[in-house]
């Protein structure tokens, strides 16, 4: 029997293994007949010799798999501009780019220790081989729910289920509507911030906040006027994702109800208890929905990759013990890989891979000397 692998990219970010043994290995006990491994080598090379080198190295094999070593996201998402579904990211649980930022976005997160990656490679050799695991589901419904979200500053979501695996409530960061639940998209009245006031609402009125605490020290001369209008023109020029100080990121202003706030009051809407129930989230939660999952009952708690407040675990060491709540970094194939994995189509169409190696064929010919 042959495999059905045709050609895959697997990128491997930091702390995974990429040794070319390493997955010809797991190849081989998933039943990849027929493929081989190769590895490639980013270092910071530009996306057109990164690309020329991959096909050079695919040698026109139709049937291969390509491990790469990254050590950037913008090489990951140039990489996943030109093979899109053939590209596949492979990350490490709580791990960082070389920039100290988290890394995200893969379509699988493993712990590495221990992990053979037999389950993986066989769902790269064989789609469909194997079905979601409760987690693996779990964490995808609270994906599709972070897509309900309008907000300016970036959508969430957030999933409960039983300890059986089966769904309570979903959740999304939104503003509340009165009679209880959240505006929907359609609503006869929309009061959402994006159509109520065009702009986000916690954090013109956390900056207002703020502007008045600097006019404050203006005026018992503790601040010069000129520092002041500098700090503000700061804000005014600020982009998303810049670096803010702390005291600009609190939700004490904030209209909407966070992800997992949500899910929990639609449970309580509905008379659903949440004793020891599992939480799963699209980002590491706030200290605010952290305290409201521990005080729910829910007992174990999982996230996406993120940035997680460094003294989250500090704060509620008492309730985060061996014994207690679990908080941990999800690990399984993410809702990037989710359908791509368990889905009847693999994004290994003919047409795919056709339209891929043209692009790849382009980006050769510029690199050419």
């Amino acid at each position: 029997m042959t495999s059905v692998a045709g050609f895959a990219l697997i990128a491997c970010t930091p702390g995974v293994p990429s040794g070319r043994d390493h997955w010809l290995d797991i190849a081989k006990r998933a039943g990849a007949i027929g493929v081989t491994v190769a590895e490639v080598h980013s270092s910071g090379s530009e996306i057109a010799h990164l690309v020329a080198d991959i096909r050079a190295r695919r040698g026109g094999r139709q049937r291969c798999w390509l491990v790469l070593t990254v050590s950037d996201p913008v090489t990951v998402r140039s990489l996943r501009t030109v093979y899109g579904g053939l590209l596949w990211q492979v990350d490490a649980a709580d791990s960082s780019w070389n920039d100290g930022s988290p890394v995200m976005g893969g379509d699988v997160v493993t712990k590495v220790a221990g992990d053979t990656f037999d389950r993986y490679a066989t769902l790269l050799a064989w789609p469909g081989a194997h079905g979601p695991t409760a987690d693996e589901q779990a964490m995808y419904f609270a994906a599709a729910a972070r897509l309900r979200s309008s907000t300016v500053r970036g959508q969430a979501g957030a999933a409960l289920c039983d300890e059986t695996g089966d769904l309570i409530a979903v959740g999304s960061n939104e503003v509340p509507r009165a009679g209880g639940g959240q505006y929907w998209d359609g609503d006869p009245y929309d009061g959402r911030d994006r159509a109520r006031f065009g702009y986000d609402y916690a954090t013109a009125a956390r900056w207002g906040d703020f502007m008045d605490t600097l006019d404050w020290l203006v005026e018992r001369a503790m601040l010069s006027a000129a520092v002041r209008d500098a700090i503000a023109a700061l804000g005014v020029n600020a982009l998303p994702g810049d670096r803010l100080p702390q005291v600009l990121k609190g939700e004490a202003r904030g209209r909407n109800i966070h992800a997992e706030e949500a899910a929990i009051l639609s449970a309580a809407r509905r008379g659903v208890r949440l004793g020891g129930s599992r939480a799963y989230t699209t980002q590491p939660p706030c200290h605010l929905c952290l305290r409201h999952l521990i005080g729910a009952g829910v007992r174990t708690i999982q996230y996406l990759p993120g940035r997680a407040s460094q003294d989250l675990v500090a704060r509620h060491g008492d309730a985060l013990r061996s014994d207690g709540v679990s908080l941990e970094q999800f690990t399984g194939i993410t809702p990037t890989g989710y359908e791509r994995l368990f889905g009847r189509l693999s994004g290994r169409t003919a047409g795919v891979a056709e339209m891929t190696m043209l692009l790849e064929e382009s980006l050769c010919r510029q690199s050419a000397p």
